[in-house]
């Protein structure tokens, strides 16, 4: 969980001023911080590091610099050094059909000192922030860095959400900041080619039979599962789909659930390290994501999240987000053909695929990301 920040200005910032900025991140890279700055163009990020080449971080010169937030599960495929290097040289040739084939989350900023690129992976589970105006351009994984810049001139807006959560989609709740679209590769601030999109991924029908449908979804998950394994580990469990799927595929990960005292649900449930979160500690977790988001609790699992994660010692935390969007886990899937959060607002999608657009790309998968960045996970 690295944190990434890209600053280009006409006027004239002190290196400590950028450097300040950085230091609000650094609880999502607590290994190293690395950074350039030439010219009116400052870039750095703070590294969790797992996969990557940790010299790659370190190497202060170059003709272009690219910093990067994710993993690639499948780089061995390309480089034998690090999925942080491989990135770079796949956005720095602009091969935008290996980008597609690689398997994992990703946001990244490149710049070679003369133009600003950046983008974020189709499936809404890395994300990016960003601010422009004549006389500055901030890009960032938190909210935090780009109020920073602006000071005083930054100004809350209403934010209009027609759903139970208030998802981010393009808009966050100040004006001028935006979210980058999925999938999308900006230039210069600007919008400029899909070079992916979850909408465009083949579809084909299936016409084996139901159990041969759930042998070929056992081997997927298991080997998606392999990919994402480390050897410190720790998954969340609730009871759910999501937790279900979860204590299957990674048998060696050590489940932590989190109860609440006044909840007679959580309170039936108890998979290894639990976690009971009484009123006052939710209040003080309530406080804190309130205070660091500088937005509108998203969803009340940020809060549950961020009490569960004091506990947790593993570096690297599976959540289950997504489960229930992608296979229908939620009671009006039984009883009606639109969901809460399909039909008006993505009327070419089918309902699970808006739901998962929304819900865990506007509201949970961003969440999660940056709860656990506060705690130093992955």
């Amino acid at each position: 969980m690295c944190g990434l920040l890209c600053v280009r200005s006409t006027k004239p910032i002190a290196l400590d001023q950028h450097l300040q900025a950085l230091e609000l991140l650094a609880d999502r890279g607590p290994d190293l911080t690395s950074y350039g700055h030439r010219g009116g163009i400052f870039i750095g990020q703070t590294v969790l590091n797992f996969s990557g080449d940790i010299e790659y971080y370190q190497e202060a010169s170059g003709p272009d610099r690219c910093v990067f937030n994710g993993e690639i599960y499948n780089h061995a495929r390309w480089s034998a050094q690090g999925d942080a290097r491989l990135v770079h040289q796949t956005v720095s040739e602009a091969d935008w059909d290996r980008l597609r084939e690689m398997e994992g989350p990703w946001a990244w900023i490149y710049t070679d000192w003369q133009d600003i690129y950046f983008a974020s992976d189709p499936q809404h589970e890395r994300h990016l922030f960003f601010y422009h105006d004549d006389d500055l351009w901030i890009i960032s994984s938190e909210l935090a860095c780009i109020l920073h810049y602006l000071g005083p001139s930054a100004h809350k807006c209403l934010v209009d959400s027609t759903v139970k959560h208030l998802p981010v989609l393009d808009h966050a709740a100040w004006q001028g900041i935006q979210r980058a679209r999925p999938g999308w590769l900006y230039k210069n601030m600007r919008r400029q080619q899909c070079i992916d999109d979850i909408r465009s991924w083949p579809r084909q029908t299936f016409t084996g039979s139901y159990q041969q449908a759930l042998e070929d979804l056992d081997t997927i998950l298991a080997q998606v599962s392999r990919d994402m394994t480390t050897p410190s580990q720790a998954i969340t469990a609730s009871g759910g789909l999501d937790s279900g799927l979860l204590l299957e595929y990674f048998p060696q990960a050590v489940p932590y659930t989190s109860c609440m005292d006044k909840d007679p649900v959580s309170q039936t449930v108890d998979f290894g390290c639990r976690v009971d979160i009484g009123l006052d500690q939710w209040a003080d977790s309530f406080r804190k994501v309130t205070r660091r988001l500088h937005h509108p609790v998203m969803s009340w699992n940020m809060i549950s999240l961020d009490a569960l994660l004091d506990s947790v010692e593993e570096r690297a935390v599976i959540v289950g987000t997504g489960a229930d969007e992608l296979f229908g886990g939620y009671p009006y899937n039984l009883d009606g053909p639109v969901s809460p959060y399909s039909g008006h607002l993505f009327p070419d999608l089918d309902r699970l695929t808006a739901d998962y657009i929304v819900q865990s790309g506007g509201v949970d998968l961003m969440g999660a990301d940056i709860v656990a960045g506060w705690h130093g996970k992955e």
